[in-house]
Order: structure tokens, then sequence, then C-alpha cells
């Protein structure tokens, strides 16, 4: 398996808070069958002076570590872009850290509103080659009240990337069921664990998940959320997305699910 977005350098963000918090959630990924991840600290929280920089070095000092305890993982440089206006521009000065060396870039938005600014955003990104993965968007709250905002992003060819632990309840009743529909209507695409901490919530747990997805839509498909399509993209390869239907006059039974999502 290969696991998109993880928050596993040391002392950069919110992240994993020492070296040995950054091993320990390594070997739990090894034993839980993942063989490479991607670093994907918060990009506003990296030396702005230079980002990429900073990146590439942390991710050499933690793959050396890995190396020298045998741990067999292969740690990836990326990150996770906070959307705002200014974004086209940092891409544009190659401030933003694609995904392994892609053009694959890995973003987010608020919580507990949707910007004015996303889709317009995206839309410049994307006309200067990023090719955009939204991360959790069973986790923002106009998401889970509305999925037809999910539908119109993955319409343009925004690709979805869900928490595994969404999928389990760990971010509330309200995520889980989002995922869970997001899954059944064909607009998630990435499964990864968005991990923080070497224990709990927040690991780099992913097989029980993967395995939850698969009894929601099968496991060729739970599979290649988790392995053939993170692989493709670690390669940089063209992703062809299927035509999204239209459902937007479906959505009324979706708003009489409880509200709220937390990171």
């Amino acid at each position: 398996m290969r696991d998109l977005h993880c928050h596993i350098l040391p002392c950069v963000d919110d992240g994993a808070e020492s070296l040995e918090d950054a091993l320990a959630m390594a070997r739990l990924a090894a034993d839980e069958g993942l063989r490479d991840i991607v670093a994907t600290p918060h990009h506003h929280m990296l030396d702005q002076s230079a980002p990429r920089r900073e990146v590439e070095r942390r991710v050499a000092e933690l793959q050396a570590a890995l190396d020298a305890e045998a741990i067999p993982l292969t740690i990836h440089p990326g990150c996770e872009v906070y959307l705002t206006p200014d974004s086209p521009k940092q891409w544009d000065a190659g401030e933003l850290i694609p995904l392994a060396g892609t053009d694959f870039l890995l973003v987010e938005t608020a919580f507990h509103e949707y910007p004015w600014y996303v889709e317009e955003t995206i839309f410049h990104l994307q006309t200067r080659g990023a090719r955009i993965i939204l991360a959790h968007p069973e986790r923002y709250v106009p998401f889970q009240r509305d999925p037809s905002l999910l539908e119109a992003l993955v319409a343009r060819g925004v690709l979805a990337q869900i928490t595994a632990a969404s999928l389990l309840g760990a971010f509330g009743k309200s995520a889980k069921a989002a995922a869970e529909l997001f899954l059944q209507r064909d607009l998630v695409h990435l499964i990864a664990t968005d991990a923080h901490r070497p224990a709990g919530n927040r690991s780099t747990a992913i097989a029980r998940a993967r395995q939850r997805a698969a009894e929601l839509v099968g496991q060729k498909r739970a599979w290649a959320m988790t392995e053939d399509l993170p692989a493709a993209i670690l390669r940089g390869e063209i992703i062809d997305l299927p035509p999204v239907e239209t459902r937007a006059s479906g959505w009324a039974f979706w708003r009489r699910w409880p509200v709220g999502a937390g990171r």
C-alpha cells in the first residue's frame, strides 16, 4: 500500500513531535503493509524562505534514519497546501511542493465554511499544470451538508482523498457517514492516513479502513484506492476519471444527518 498524506516528518508541523515518534509511525505503517509514504507537512508551517529545500532535507534525514533501523519504507517529499487566492502565484514561484516530484498537489480548505475562491483557485492551479488532490472532504462541514460541492470538483478533474480513520468513526458520525456516501457515489479516489501521531486515531493504521471500504464498494476498488492509484500518482501517470453523474436533485435526504467535524 501507499500513503499519499502523512505528517511523519518530525518537528515540522503538528505531526510527529520527535524522531522517535516518526520512527514509531513508520514501524506501524510497515506492519500495516505500507511501503511508500509521502510526507505532507502543512505548507504554511514550513520555512517560507525555502520550503521545498527544507522538506527535501528533512525527508532525506528521515529516510536515512529508517534505513539505519531497517524499516522497509520509502519516504517521498510533498506538502499539504491550504488553498488561498495566492496559491497559483505560489505554484508559479515554485514554492509549493507536489507529491514525490510529480505535478499532483495535495490541498485542503476550511473545515467549517466553503470559501468563495476555492473553485476559481483550483481552476487557476489546473491551468498551470497542477493536478489537484483534495484532502479529507468528508470532514468539511459544507461538504457534509451539500455533497454536490464535492461532486462539482470531481467533475472538474479533482481527485478526492478520504482519511482512513473517518471510515472507522474517529472524526464523528457526520464524517463517517459522508465518507461512506462519497465512496458509494464514486466520489472517492484515494484513502490515506493523514497520520499525525504514532498511536491512536491519528496513527498510520490503514488496514481496517481499507477493509471497511471493501465492505462498501468491493475489494477491487478498495485496493485500488490504497495501492493501484497511489502507485500511479507516485509515477506521475495520467489519471483518467469516469464521468460524474449529476445527482443534485437526490441530495435532500442528506441534510437529515447531524453535522459536525473536527481535525
